[in-house]
């Protein structure tokens, strides 16, 4: 896989991480829509994402559906 590609979605990776630990998705309907949508634009890189990557993704929008903390 192209180096490019890989620092894209490891960038958009980061981002997301740092918003779940800042616990974004539990505090009002924009961040919830922001934290859905840096899903989605990972998640169209599903077939190169990792086990690991997919499993964040996964972990991701259940703290979303359920309003959970985000603890690490």
């Amino acid at each position: 896989m192209k180096t490019h590609l890989r620092d894209k979605i490891q960038s958009r990776l980061d981002a997301l991480q740092a918003d779940m630990v800042a616990n974004k998705h539990i505090e009002d309907a924009k961040s919830i829509v922001s934290i859905l949508v840096q899903t989605r634009n990972i998640a169209k890189f599903w077939s190169v994402l990792t086990e690991e990557e997919r499993d964040f993704i996964h972990c991701v929008r259940h703290a979303v559906e359920e309003q959970v903390e985000w603890r690490v």
